[in-house]
């Protein structure tokens, strides 16, 4: 009698499963595909995965979450599943750094106006609130050094993802640029409370 050969179902057949409901091929198709999200996640932020590992952890979860939805919604899955893998990792990763980006813009926005506050409709304890927030931020910001402060002058461009423009402004190397600007963030984060 032959020995009996365990065949691994194919990516495709799980996805089925994974529609019928099935939570056991759903965590196969993790073991076997997580490490190459990772991989995508970190490729596109390196640097905030190394300054938070949590980080890595959430924009993974929430492609397979993504995944998962997409299956058992009934939407065409291609064939290539890596491929689809890979572009869910790629465009989470970009839009959760874009919008860490807008938030702190926000912020340094909010620090740099030089207006007082009029709106009296908030209660007193708000007003009190947003003050001591704006004053963090400005001890923040005037504790960097003058070429962090140079690249915050940039600001629009950066936001707008014009690298190149703002690089050639601040006289630096795109590549620089960006790894300035990681780091830069993690300096005003790291000042924050509560962070």
């Amino acid at each position: 009698m032959p020995p009996t050969v365990n065949v691994e179902p194919t990516d495709v057949e799980l996805l089925a499963q994974i529609n019928a409901g099935s939570e056991d091929a759903l965590r196969t198709l993790m073991r076997r595909h997580d490490a190459l999200i990772r991989y995508t996640v970190f490729r596109f932020s390196r640097d905030r995965c190394r300054a938070d590992p949590a980080w890595l952890d959430d924009i993974a979860a929430s492609c397979w979450a993504a995944l998962a939805e997409r299956v058992r919604s009934d939407r065409a899955v291609p064939d290539n599943l890596p491929g689809l893998l890979v572009t869910l990792a790629r465009n989470r990763t970009i839009s959760a750094v874009r919008t860490e980006d807008r938030a702190i813009a926000r912020a340094v926005r909010y620090a740099q106006q030089r207006t007082s506050e009029n709106d009296l409709s908030d209660d007193a304890s708000t007003i009190i609130e947003r003050f001591e927030e704006l004053n963090r931020l400005r001890e923040i910001l005037a504790g960097l050094e003058e070429p962090d402060r140079r690249v915050l002058a940039e600001l629009p461009l950066i936001l707008d993802r014009r690298w190149t423009e703002a690089a050639r402004r601040l006289d630096m190397p795109e590549s620089t640029l960006r790894s300035v600007w990681a780091t830069l963030k993690d300096k005003i984060r790291a000042g924050w409370p509560d962070r």
